[in-house]
Protein backbone atom coordinates (compact mmCIF):
# COMPACT_ATOMS: atom_id res chain seq x y z
CA UNK A 1 0.00 0.00 0.00
CA UNK A 2 1.07 3.39 -0.38
CA UNK A 3 0.37 6.84 0.43
CA UNK A 4 1.73 10.04 1.52
CA UNK A 5 2.42 8.99 5.86
CA UNK A 6 3.69 5.32 4.87
CA UNK A 7 4.56 2.79 2.43
CA UNK A 8 4.46 -1.05 3.36
CA UNK A 9 4.98 -4.85 2.12
CA UNK A 10 3.15 -7.70 3.59
CA UNK A 11 4.74 -11.23 2.50
CA UNK A 12 4.02 -14.91 4.63
CA UNK A 13 4.94 -18.45 3.72
CA UNK A 14 0.96 -19.57 3.08
CA UNK A 15 -2.27 -17.16 2.84
CA UNK A 16 -5.78 -18.36 2.77
CA UNK A 17 -8.22 -16.20 1.85
CA UNK A 18 -12.03 -16.11 3.56
CA UNK A 19 -14.54 -13.85 1.05
CA UNK A 20 -17.62 -14.52 3.02
CA UNK A 21 -15.68 -13.01 6.53
CA UNK A 22 -13.70 -10.34 4.33
CA UNK A 23 -9.99 -11.32 5.97
CA UNK A 24 -7.19 -13.49 4.79
CA UNK A 25 -4.86 -15.75 7.69
CA UNK A 26 -1.19 -15.31 6.90
CA UNK A 27 1.58 -17.74 7.99
CA UNK A 28 4.74 -16.82 8.98
CA UNK A 29 4.01 -13.31 8.32
CA UNK A 30 6.49 -10.50 7.82
CA UNK A 31 5.52 -6.69 7.27
CA UNK A 32 8.14 -3.80 6.38
CA UNK A 33 7.44 -0.37 6.33
CA UNK A 34 8.74 2.68 6.42
CA UNK A 35 7.40 6.11 7.48
CA UNK A 36 7.47 9.46 6.36
CA UNK A 37 10.86 10.53 8.63
CA UNK A 38 12.77 7.08 6.70
CA UNK A 39 11.87 5.48 9.92
CA UNK A 40 11.72 2.03 9.36
CA UNK A 41 9.91 -1.61 10.82
CA UNK A 42 9.86 -4.92 10.44
CA UNK A 43 7.05 -7.25 11.80
CA UNK A 44 7.13 -10.74 12.29
CA UNK A 45 4.98 -13.11 13.55
CA UNK A 46 3.76 -16.95 13.11
CA UNK A 47 0.20 -16.10 12.27
CA UNK A 48 -1.84 -13.15 11.21
CA UNK A 49 -5.21 -12.01 10.17
CA UNK A 50 -5.75 -9.21 7.61
CA UNK A 51 -8.89 -7.57 6.93
CA UNK A 52 -10.22 -7.46 3.23
CA UNK A 53 -10.04 -3.60 3.34
CA UNK A 54 -6.21 -3.01 5.13
CA UNK A 55 -8.19 -1.51 8.27
CA UNK A 56 -6.58 -3.94 10.62
CA UNK A 57 -4.03 -6.79 10.81
CA UNK A 58 -3.90 -9.16 13.93
CA UNK A 59 -0.67 -10.77 14.60
CA UNK A 60 -0.64 -13.39 17.29
CA UNK A 61 2.58 -15.94 18.46
CA UNK A 62 6.32 -14.49 18.76
CA UNK A 63 5.73 -11.55 17.16
CA UNK A 64 8.57 -8.92 16.99
CA UNK A 65 8.68 -5.47 15.78
CA UNK A 66 11.96 -3.92 15.26
CA UNK A 67 12.02 -0.09 14.35
CA UNK A 68 14.96 1.20 13.42
CA UNK A 69 15.33 5.43 12.88
CA UNK A 70 18.36 6.66 10.90
CA UNK A 71 18.38 10.06 12.22
CA UNK A 72 18.25 9.10 15.95
CA UNK A 73 20.66 6.21 14.99
CA UNK A 74 18.17 3.99 17.65
CA UNK A 75 16.77 0.15 16.86
CA UNK A 76 14.16 -0.59 19.39
CA UNK A 77 12.61 -4.30 19.05
CA UNK A 78 9.09 -4.67 21.18
CA UNK A 79 8.21 -8.78 21.69
CA UNK A 80 4.69 -9.84 22.27
CA UNK A 81 2.74 -12.63 22.02
CA UNK A 82 -0.03 -11.02 20.09
CA UNK A 83 -0.45 -7.30 18.27
CA UNK A 84 -2.72 -5.54 16.24
CA UNK A 85 -1.80 -3.02 13.70
CA UNK A 86 -4.24 -0.32 12.45
CA UNK A 87 -1.81 0.85 9.35
CA UNK A 88 -3.73 3.90 8.01
CA UNK A 89 -4.43 5.04 11.52
CA UNK A 90 -0.70 4.33 12.15
CA UNK A 91 -0.53 2.69 15.51
CA UNK A 92 -0.63 -0.55 17.01
CA UNK A 93 -2.08 -1.99 20.26
CA UNK A 94 -1.57 -5.06 22.79
CA UNK A 95 -3.24 -5.87 25.97
CA UNK A 96 -0.43 -9.15 26.53
CA UNK A 97 2.68 -8.82 28.12
CA UNK A 98 5.51 -6.44 25.91
CA UNK A 99 9.16 -6.64 26.18
CA UNK A 100 11.08 -3.55 24.43
CA UNK A 101 14.83 -3.41 24.12
CA UNK A 102 17.31 -1.12 22.95
CA UNK A 103 20.67 -0.33 23.90
CA UNK A 104 20.65 0.79 26.99
CA UNK A 105 17.53 -0.39 28.35
CA UNK A 106 14.74 -2.98 28.80
CA UNK A 107 10.90 -2.58 29.63
CA UNK A 108 8.64 -5.05 30.38
CA UNK A 109 4.39 -4.09 31.00
CA UNK A 110 1.52 -5.74 30.58
CA UNK A 111 -0.41 -3.91 27.67
CA UNK A 112 0.58 -1.45 24.74
CA UNK A 113 -0.59 1.57 22.38
CA UNK A 114 2.06 2.94 20.29
CA UNK A 115 1.23 5.91 17.88
CA UNK A 116 3.43 5.51 15.54
CA UNK A 117 2.72 9.32 13.62
CA UNK A 118 3.80 10.95 16.93
CA UNK A 119 6.12 8.12 18.64
CA UNK A 120 4.02 8.04 21.23
CA UNK A 121 4.33 4.45 23.65
CA UNK A 122 1.84 3.59 26.54
CA UNK A 123 2.66 1.19 28.92
CA UNK A 124 -0.76 -0.01 30.32
CA UNK A 125 -0.08 -2.26 33.61
CA UNK A 126 2.60 -3.51 35.74
CA UNK A 127 5.69 -1.47 33.93
CA UNK A 128 9.00 -2.76 35.05
CA UNK A 129 12.52 -1.00 33.52
CA UNK A 130 16.16 -1.14 33.64
CA UNK A 131 18.53 0.92 32.60
CA UNK A 132 22.26 0.40 32.01
CA UNK A 133 24.21 3.98 31.88
CA UNK A 134 26.32 3.85 28.73
CA UNK A 135 30.38 3.04 29.11
CA UNK A 136 32.31 6.42 28.12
Amino acid sequence: HLDSKQQYRLSGSHLTHFPQHQYSDITDIRVQMTGKAQNRRIIQADNGQMSDDGQQLTLENNVRLVNHSPSAQKTVTITSQSLTIYPQKEYAHTEDRVQIQAENFSIQATGMTNWWNTQKLQLHNHVHTTYTRPTP
